[in-house]
């Protein structure tokens, strides 16, 4: 997997652009995770001084490993929002959220010790049929995930979210889907996963990070958002351009929405970056304030 040139320390955007971006089959390769392909418009966004900003099912650790290598340092969202991100000192004043080292993260989920417990039990007590994050080490996580060893073990370093394989019937999984709406939990699909969540996912992350930017800025950007999975739809919907990227196997994720939206021609990140190279070549610029 190739790298990017290392890019200043990035301030928050003066105002043109924002781009959200899924990870795993978007600009990630679905078998390889590699970005090779992408790398034309990751360079065209750095050195426009335009905002990437990551959102995925992936964990911290996960996505603060890919960082380095893009040489990424903006705000991003793990776990399918799950958690916001934000570099310390990003924005000026702070974000009233706990403290990290390096981060200051924003939990929007139940913890995952709390999710863990309730997953157990309604296990033990209904005798559901599947299997999470949780319940496997890392060799087997790598398994299920085709992630080196390494990668395998901060994948299973979560804080608000479990993928799990269900294993079990229909009728099994509408009575899960009961037991987690009655506790404010929901199940979304990916690509490879279903995920237990709580009442969030990556378009309320993004919202509370657009807030964000317009607190610290008093303007909102024209917003890009590009994906491949079910959990990108609200997303995508939310963007003013969406970009569905075309999956491993040839097929498009459903999409239903009033926004302008491109279904590339090209699979993952080829396909990505075809999108954002004709965005950007478009010449077209919202600043809405």
């Amino acid at each position: 997997m190739s790298a990017l040139p290392r890019a200043d320390p990035c301030e928050p955007p003066s105002g043109s652009m924002i781009v959200f971006t899924d990870l795993d089959g978007t600009l990630l390769g679905h078998h390889t995770y590699a970005f090779d392909a992408a790398l034309p418009a990751l360079k065209a966004l750095q050195n426009r001084g335009i905002p990437l900003i990551i959102a995925t099912s992936k964990t911290i650790p996960e996505v603060e490993r890919l960082r380095r290598r893009l040489h990424n340092r903006h705000p991003y969202i793990v776990e399918n929002g799950a958690a916001l991100v934000i570099p310390q000192g990003y924005f000026s004043g702070g974000t009233d959220s706990e403290s990290e080292s390096e981060y200051e993260s924003i939990l929007l989920s139940s913890p995952y010790e709390t999710l863990r417990a309730k997953l157990c039990q309604w296990r033990a007590d209904h005798g559901f049929r599947f299997e999470g994050f949780g319940d496997w080490d890392a060799s087997t996580i790598s398994k299920h995930t085709e992630l080196p060893l390494e990668d395998a073990r901060l994948a299973g370093e979560r804080v608000g979210s479990e993928p799990l394989l269900w294993h079990d019937s229909e009728t099994a999984l509408a009575q899960f889907r009961a037991l987690l709406e009655k506790e404010g939990l929901r199940l979304i699909k990916g690509g490879r996963f279903d995920h237990v969540i709580g009442e969030t996912n990556k378009a309320r992350a993004c919202r509370k990070l657009l807030k964000l930017y317009h607190t610290h800025q008093s303007v909102t950007p024209r917003v890009v958002a590009l994906g491949d999975s079910p959990n990108d739809l609200e997303m995508l919907q939310l963007a003013d351009d969406a970009v569905v990227i075309r999956r491993h196997d040839g097929s498009y994720m459903p999409y239903t929405g009033d926004n302008r939206v491109t279904h590339t021609e090209k699979i993952g990140p080829a396909g990505w970056n075809e999108a954002l190279q004709e965005i950007l070549g478009s010449g077209v610029v919202e600043i809405r304030g």
